[in-house]
């Protein structure tokens, strides 16, 4: 997603020796480079082995202990392929996106 301005700018504006006045350097352009909004994000789900999708897997096990045999969830880590990007169904503002929204009162 990244910042919506150049960092290099800033850094060149910042080493800069103090110019005698009347001798600035003018740069016009856009003043933002991306889009505002977002159309798509990184999905927080997961597809695995059998290809269903969630964002947490289960196995049942059986746990052997002094009390006898007692049944427990365990989470799987391994062998889970991310879904990737999705589209938003509704674009969103991004993040440093330095806008100020009001509402009519």
């Amino acid at each position: 997603m990244g910042s919506l301005w150049s960092k290099k700018e800033e850094e060149d504006s910042l080493n800069r020796t103090k110019r005698p006045k009347g001798h600035g350097i003018a740069i016009k352009r856009a003043p933002y480079l991306q889009t505002p909004y977002v159309l798509k994000r990184v999905s927080s789900m997961f597809f695995d082995e059998d290809g269903h999708l969630a964002h947490e897997f289960y196995e049942e096990c059986q746990v052997h202990s002094e009390y006898g045999v007692r049944w427990s969830m365990k989470r799987i880590y391994n062998k889970l392929v991310p879904q990737g990007e999705i589209e938003l169904t509704m674009p969103t503002l991004h993040v440093d996106f330095p806008v100020l929204l009001m509402e009519n009162i």
